[in-house]
């Protein structure tokens, strides 16, 4: 039986708001590959970018309807997997535009509204050098943000509805995309990069050194401006109704992270304060950003293929 014209359809469109940001932020980076001046082989790129595309969009068409199994949780998790691949291709585009960094001005931030910050801190330490435990304390909280991100995403896999998940995921990649974006516009190399004899890990044990390896073949100079692991640590925060006894451990692991980035000289403190700000920011507009993508997407009906979710009489 046909359904009547006033009865409205609610649609899980297949293409998904998280994917389609996705999708903007490789339009737009295409184009920062298209018109820079970065020696990444264009051809290439966009190649791998659109089959990956591609590939995408297969998974989230041959997911429509289903709500179980192996490739449904891919189609959900996928932006948290990326996120280190983003990060990674970032590098060779930082200086696309500039030659010149903005580590002068964020320097100069530290000394004048942070007390001295980070430079008076990195001083110090290379007078009194720190105990190796004190080392080691502030690397496990930095390398934590590996952790940060899927403890509130399985928290609220578990224990929230599907929506508050997607809004998480959504609220990630709007943050990490951003902050991709801003390492091509304003680079900064970072403390380590940018004044000398910072470049080398502060000694610790297992942890430092595992971080070392981890950073020597991942960062690269220019990947600092805002603090990304700050931003997203931040957000982390939103999903705290739903850690229950987790809360407090990661509340503490988060603040050893936030010192953790400038204590290893991976951020000055005016990265870490801008990282903050866009964290809270995002947190609180991303719903409504999220919500303008659905309604975008929702009037697409080659997208609208999804289940009903209101039946008809």
């Amino acid at each position: 039986m046909k359904r009547p014209k006033n009865i409205p359809v609610e649609l899980d469109p297949w293409l998904r708001p998280v994917d389609a940001l996705l999708l903007l932020y490789q339009m737009v980076l295409g184009l920062v590959v298209l018109t820079g001046r970065s020696q990444t082989q264009g051809t290439v790129w966009l190649g791998w970018h659109l089959g990956g595309s591609l590939i995408l969009l297969m998974i989230c068409r041959a997911t429509v309807g289903k709500t179980g199994g192996a490739l449904v949780f891919l189609r959900e998790w996928y932006p948290l997997i990326l996120m280190p691949l983003l990060y990674k291709e970032v590098g060779p585009l930082v200086h696309s535009y500039f030659d010149w960094t903005v580590d002068p001005i964020l320097y100069s931030l530290d000394l004048r509204l942070f007390l001295g910050g980070g430079p008076a801190l990195w001083i110090w330490q290379q007078s009194h050098p720190p105990a190796l435990w004190v080392n080691e304390l502030f690397h496990v909280g930095y390398g934590s943000y590996f952790l940060l991100m899927p403890i509130g995403g399985f928290a609220l896999w578990y224990r929230a509805p599907r929506e508050k998940f997607r809004t998480y995921m959504f609220t990630l990649g709007l943050t990490y995309y951003t902050s991709y974006l801003l390492f091509i516009l304003l680079p900064a190399h970072s403390p380590r990069f940018f004044l000398e004899g910072l470049r080398d890990t502060l000694p610790g044990y297992a942890w430092s050194n595992l971080l070392k390896l981890t950073m020597d073949g991942n960062a690269y100079p220019g990947g600092s401006f805002p603090s990304s692991h700050v931003a997203a640590a931040f957000i982390v925060f939103g999903t705290s109704p739903y850690l229950g006894r987790w809360k407090i451990p990661l509340f503490l692991m988060t603040l050893v992270l936030f010192a953790g980035t400038v204590w290893g000289r991976y951020h000055y403190v005016s990265d870490l304060a801008v990282g903050l700000l866009l964290g809270a920011y995002y947190l609180k507009v991303a719903p409504s950003v999220e919500r303008f993508f659905q309604s975008r997407l929702a009037g697409f009906p080659a997208l609208a293929l999804g289940r009903s979710t209101t039946r008809s009489r």
